[in-house]
C-alpha cells in the first residue's frame, strides 16, 4: 500500500516551481509497478509454469475505473521501455495531442480566429513560448494575429519559422485530404516528434487513433477537412481498442469489466482502496411495487426510504465483491494486489482490505512486510522454448 508522504509547509507567497504531483501516491505506485514489470523483463525472470522468461504480453493490469492511475502507468511503462498496449478506451477529444491537431486544422480553415491561432502558435506543433506569444499579440499594430505574425516575421527567427510553417501547412490543407494532410504534418513535418517531446510517449496512442478516424472518414464521406473536424469535435466518440492479447506482446491495462473472459499469466490489481459509494438521491422501493423514492440525505430519509437505501447499498457491495472475484480469477500464475490511498481513505472495506483480512492465516510475510501466498509447481514443466533471435527484416527481393 502506497501512502501519502508528509507535505512540507511552503511559504504562502512562494511561486509553484516544483511538481508536487510526482510525490502523489498514485504516481509513485504507477512508477513502482512499471519498474517491477521492467525488472522482470530485463532480468529474464522465469515464468515457472511455462518455463520461459516473462514477456510484456504476460502482464495484465486491471482497474475498477479509468482515472489518473491509468495515464500515469502507461506513461511510466513507456518511459521504462516496456511495450504497452495503452488504455482500452479513450475519448479522442479529451486527449491533448488530438486537441492540438484539431486546433491546427481549425486555424488553417479560419485564420481570423485569433484565439485558435494563438493556441496553435503555443502548441508543440509550432512552439512559441509564452513570452513570444505575449510579445506578438499584446499591443499589436495589425487587427488580426495572422497579419501581425507576417508583419513581424523578419524581426525574429521564431516568428519567421512560424509564419513559413503555417503558410506551408495552409497550402497542404487546401490540396490534401484530411488523412494525407495530418500524416504529412506528423511525419514529414515532424509533428509527432514535437508532440511526443512535450506531452510524453503516451500521446502516441491518441495520435494513431486520430489518424485512423481520418482514414475511416475518407472511406465513408467526400474528403473534407472541415467536415472531418466537425465530425470529430461534435461526436465526443469513445474509442474502444481491442486488447484481447495473445498475438500482441504488450502489457494490457484494462478495466475489470472489460477483462471478463480473458486471462493472463500475471495480473496486477492496483485500484483496490476506495469502495463504491451510493450517491444516487433516488432509490427504488421494490417490495411490492416499483416506486422511486427521493432521499437526498440520510437525515431526510424516513424508515421506508432508509430501508430501500440499505438494500441498494447491500446490492452494490455484493456486486463489488463479485467484481473482485472476477479480477482475481483472471490470473493464471501470479496475482499481485497493491494500492494507493489518501490520508483519510480507509482500506478495510476495499479490495485491499478484503485480501489483507483473508490472507494472514495462509500467507507468510517477507522482509518488506508484503504478504506472500505461494503454492509449488506440481505439473511437469514444459520444455523451454528457444526464443527466435532478432535478426532484423529479411532482405528485399
Amino acid at each position: 500500500m502506497i501512502e501519502p508522504m508528509d507535505e512540507e509547509e511552503a511559504d504562502f507567497w512562494s511561486p509553484p516551481l516544483t511538481r508536487a504531483a510526482m510525490d502523489a501516491p498514485v504516481t509513485r505506485l504507477a512508477q513502482r509497478v512499471a519498474g517491477r514489470i521492467a525488472g522482470w523483463i530485463a532480468s529474464g525472470e522465469i515464468l515457472e509454469a511455462q518455463n520461459r522468461p516473462i514477456r510484456p504480453g504476460d502482464v495484465m493490469v486491471l482497474v475498477r475505473r479509468r482515472g489518473a492511475f491509468v495515464a500515469e502507468l502507461v506513461r511510466a511503462l513507456k518511459a521504462a521501455g516496456v511495450a504497452v498496449a495503452g488504455v482500452d478506451r479513450m475519448v479522442l477529444t479529451e486527449q491533448m495531442a488530438v486537441r492540438d491537431l484539431i486546433a491546427l486544422g481549425e486555424a488553417l480553415l479560419l485564420p481570423d480566429d485569433d484565439l485558435t491561432l494563438a493556441t496553435v502558435l503555443k502548441s508543440p506543433l509550432v512552439g512559441l513560448s509564452e513570452d513570444d506569444l505575449l510579445d506578438l499579440a499584446q499591443g499589436r499594430r495589425e487587427r488580426r494575429l495572422w497579419a501581425e505574425l507576417w508583419r513581424r516575421a523578419e524581426e525574429r527567427d521564431v516568428f519567421a519559422r512560424a509564419a513559413r510553417r503555417l503558410a506551408r501547412w495552409t497550402t497542404m490543407a487546401r490540396h490534401l485530404p484530411p488523412h494525407a494532410f495530418y500524416q504529412q504534418i506528423l511525419s514529414a513535418e515532424r509533428g509527432r516528434e514535437r508532440l511526443v517531446a512535450r506531452l510524453g510517449p503516451d500521446c502516441e496512442d491518441a495520435i494513431d487513433e486520430f489518424l485512423a478516424q481520418a482514414l475511416d472518414d475518407e472511406r465513408e464521406n467526400p474528403p473534407s477537412l472541415q467536415s472531418f473536424l466537425h465530425a470529430v469535435a461534435t461526436s465526443a466518440q469513445e474509442v474502444k481498442r481491442e486488447l484481447e492479447g495473445g498475438e500482441v506482446d504488450q502489457v494490457r491495462v484494462m478495466t475489470v469489466h472489460g477483462a471478463k473472459g480473458l486471462q493472463a499469466p500475471i495480473v496486477i490489481l492496483p485500484d483496490t482502496v476506495r469502495p463504491p459509494q451510493l450517491r444516487d438521491a433516488v432509490v427504488w422501493h421494490a417490495d411490492s411495487i416499483d416506486l422511486p423514492l427521493w432521499a437526498p440525505s440520510s437525515a431526510s430519509a424516513d424508515a421506508v426510504s432508509a430501508g430501500a437505501r440499505a438494500k441498494a447499498r447491500e446490492a452494490m457491495e455484493e456486486e463489488y465483491r463479485r467484481l473482485l472475484y472476477v479480477a482475481m480469477t483472471r490470473a493464471e500464475d501470479r496475482l499481485i494486489v497493491c494500492g494507493w490511498k489518501g490520508k483519510r481513505d480507509p482500506i478495510d472495506k476495499g479490495w485491499f482490505g478484503h485480501a489483507r483480512a483473508g490472507l494472514p492465516g495462509l500467507a507468510s510475510e517477507d522482509t518488506d512486510g508484503i504478504l506472500v501466498l505461494a503454492t509449488p509447481q506440481e505439473a511437469a514443466l514444459p520444455a523451454a522454448k528457444a526464443e527466435a533471435a532478432a535478426t532484423g527484416p529479411a532482405p528485399l527481393p
